[in-house]
């Protein structure tokens, strides 16, 4: 069964962003980054606020102050395997939800949806949240990831600047 997309336009957007799924790209770093994602989410019609936050394995002083200099709020993850990055970042999701009451719109670029995240996301999207996640199964009750392909097509390597 094939779901719809949810997109409101001028709602708050988060994009919930695992650094290692998605590394920054060769040639990029965070202020780049962060301005190429907030610039394809205007052309894909999204016109509200867009907080960027990024979780990450490890931050050198280096890339904290890029991260920061691009206002991307960064956390690093706790030891605790894919369960446990995915529960982490689940918790800021649903924290985010509660504090942007009423049509918003939540992106979370991980490769790592499992367990109770997903009947959590699919939550959110029964109750007028607009839900993208970069990877999904065919069997959740939520939009398919190639919904996210204008977001997640800014990781790869390739692409011309």
């Amino acid at each position: 069964m094939s779901f719809p997309l949810k997109v409101y336009k001028d709602g708050n957007t988060c994009v919930f962003w695992d650094v290692s799924n998605y590394p920054i790209p060769d040639g990029q770093d965070p202020v780049l980054l962060s301005r190429d994602i907030k610039e394809a989410l205007v052309k894909e019609g999204f016109n509200g606020e867009v907080t960027i936050k990024a979780y990450v394995d490890k931050l050198s002083d280096e890339l904290q102050s890029q991260y920061s200099d691009a206002n991307v709020k960064v956390t690093i993850f706790p030891e605790g395997g894919k369960f446990g990055r995915i529960s982490f970042m689940l918790v800021d999701v649903l924290m985010w939800a509660m504090s942007n009451p009423g049509d918003s719109n939540l992106i979370v670029l991980s490769k790592n949806v499992i367990g109770d995240a997903i009947s959590s996301f699919q939550g959110l999207y029964a109750r007028n949240r607009g839900v993208l996640l970069s990877d999904t199964d065919p069997t959740w009750s939520l939009p398919c990831e190639t919904a996210l392909s204008f977001l997640t097509c800014l990781f790869d390597n390739r692409r011309k600047r």
